[in-house]
């Protein structure tokens, strides 16, 4: 079942996006996105972690930036309507976070 985000009609401000950070161990600000990186033993576990990830951004609507080499994954959200980090990165963070929380390997 999709979910609807209530998105921001303009990009956070950046004390907001701190603010919001501060609960999301790991992720950091990075220009007009929000971005965490993740080290796996070997591709194969990069790709299983991936896949959820996937997962979850259709679910929500809105998809991360993907960038992996090997076992290194880096994730970027953005929302590019409006520019910036919006709820939608936000709220996806969390869920994406909240994913990882219950993976002792993560």
């Amino acid at each position: 079942m999709t979910q609807e985000w209530q998105a921001s009609p303009e990009p956070l401000s950046e004390a907001r996006v701190e603010e919001e950070l501060r609960g999301l161990p790991n992720w950091h600000h990075d220009g007009d996105a929000i971005v965490r990186e993740y080290r796996f033993g070997d591709a194969a576990e990069a790709d299983r972690f991936l896949s959820r990830v996937e997962e979850v951004g259709r679910n929500v609507e809105h998809d991360p930036t993907i960038a992996r080499d090997g076992g290194a994954v880096r994730l970027t959200l953005t929302t590019h309507d409006t520019g910036g980090v919006s709820d939608k990165d936000v709220k996806l963070a969390r869920l994406i976070q909240a994913m990882t929380d219950e993976q002792a390997t993560f």
